[in-house]
Formats: structure tokens, sequence, C-alpha cells
């Protein structure tokens, strides 16, 4: 039952801001299309079956990613600490 109204939700949503955009009906034809099929699939699968690779997922965000965020500070700080001569070089 839930899943029935997400879908009609995200449908109508759709719909609604396609045709503001101006789509023609067969591209809102195929976005609703696309979104049926995925809520389809999504109800008759279990999440282990479409998550394929869920612990190497895991271990990147518990390891990789701390690293890539402290790059990116270390970056931005970098950058922030330029004056708008040393930029420029």
């Amino acid at each position: 039952m839930s899943l029935a109204l997400v879908f009609v939700c995200t449908a109508l949503i759709e719909l609604y801001v396609l045709r503001r955009l101006r789509f023609d009906w067969l591209v809102v034809a195929l976005v609703v299309s696309g979104t049926l099929l995925s809520v389809d699939y999504a109800s008759y699968t279990d999440i282990s079956e479409r998550n394929y690779d869920g612990e190497a997922h895991v271990q990147y965000i518990q390891e990789e990613q701390p690293r890539a965020v402290l790059a990116a500070v270390a970056r931005l700080a970098r950058t922030a600490s330029q004056t708008p001569d040393t930029a420029a070089h």
C-alpha cells in the first residue's frame, strides 16, 4: 500500500513538473513509465538482491571518505589563506 502511494505521488509530481516545463507527452510518458518500472522492480526484489557490493561501499565510506574530506578541507584552507595577489600567480 505505501509503495503504491509513493508511486502515485511521484508520478503526479513528475507529470506536473514536466508539463510545466512544456515537455512533450512522449517524454512525460517515458519518464513515468521508467518510474513505474523502477517501483515494480523494487517491489519484488529484496535489498540484498539490488545491492551488489554493499560491504565494500560501507568500507569505502568508513575509510576513504574521511581522507577525501580532509584533503578537500586542506585545499580549501590553502585557497582561503591566499591573498588576491598570490592567488593570481
